[in-house]
């Protein structure tokens, strides 16, 4: 079972323990960095290789994808 299933289920209990849902939330906290440490260790890596053009082309392309994902402003109407 995953951490978020136990939580959940933590979560659905008669008597719910704050103690084991903190722990669950710190665990799932405790992941999530240890992933974005990850993806930033293996950009870095990856742009060491990388020239000042290929570089500046990179970060060029993730601006663009930020603005594809980013959600449409509300209209004023």
């Amino acid at each position: 079972m995953c951490i978020r299933d136990s939580l959940k289920a933590l979560l659905l209990e008669e008597n719910v323990d704050l103690g084991q849902v903190r722990r669950a939330l710190k665990e799932i906290a405790d992941l999530q960095v240890e992933v974005r440490m990850l993806r930033i260790t293996h950009r870095i890596e990856i742009e060491k290789v990388l020239t000042a053009d290929q570089r500046a082309k990179l970060r060029s392309e993730r601006e663009s994808m930020k603005m594809r994902h980013r959600p449409p402003e509300p209209d004023d109407n």
